[in-house]
């Protein structure tokens, strides 16, 4: 159901203006493609199954978001809009909800599912950073160490220079990091709106 006070349709359009943040990363895919071990044409099936699978998983998320609410709410439009009044596991309705449904037992598995996310993202964002480098460096526009492969056909120094700008990231401060991710946020909306 949509809100009762918001038009449907500009309840709509909001969700699409904030959605794109979710499917920046399946570029990883292709970044990655020169390792992979079996034909390009696949990459197309493994790209379309992420998008379709994240997509659902997203969605299920804020489904079950939705279905819960603590005592005293009297509809998930009036507990989203209270949040503030809320503490703990209540102040967060996914989690709030894996515990209505699930008990401890739903928060510790959304927990180790979102942390699953997590290391997932950064993995593919460093291989994927890794192999940028490595290319820019094939081409000659930056030092040809980044070019190099160790014995297991990994570029280990390209590895290491996103690992190095990684670690000055976190002391840039909090307002500098939003920017970034509101800046490759809008980026993205508008690739990904130039390529559809």
């Amino acid at each position: 159901a949509f809100l009762p006070d918001k038009g449907s349709f500009s309840q709509i359009l909001r969700i699409v203006f904030i959605s794109p943040w979710a499917f920046i990363g399946f570029e990883n895919i292709t970044h990655s493609a020169e390792e992979y071990k079996f034909g390009h044409s696949k990459l197309f099936r493994i790209l379309v199954i992420s998008v379709i699978t994240s997509t659902v998983i997203y969605m299920m998320v804020t489904l079950l978001s939705v279905t819960a609410y603590p005592a005293g709410c009297s509809s998930w439009p009036d507990y989203i809009s209270r949040l503030d009044q809320f503490d703990g596991i209540e102040g967060l309705p996914a989690f709030y909800a894996a515990r209505h449904y699930l008990g401890d037992a739903g928060v510790y598995l959304l927990m180790a599912s979102l942390l699953a996310l997590v290391a997932t993202s950064l993995i593919g964002n460093l291989r994927a950073l890794s192999r940028l480098f490595y290319s820019v460096s094939r081409d000659g526009i930056l030092s040809s160490r980044y070019s190099r492969l160790n014995k297991r056909d990994i570029p280990a120094n390209a590895i290491w220079l996103v690992v190095l700008f990684s670690l000055v990231i976190p002391f840039v401060g909090r307002t500098a990091i939003g920017w970034i991710v509101d800046v490759t946020s809008i980026s993205a909306s508008i690739a990904y709106c130039y390529i559809a």
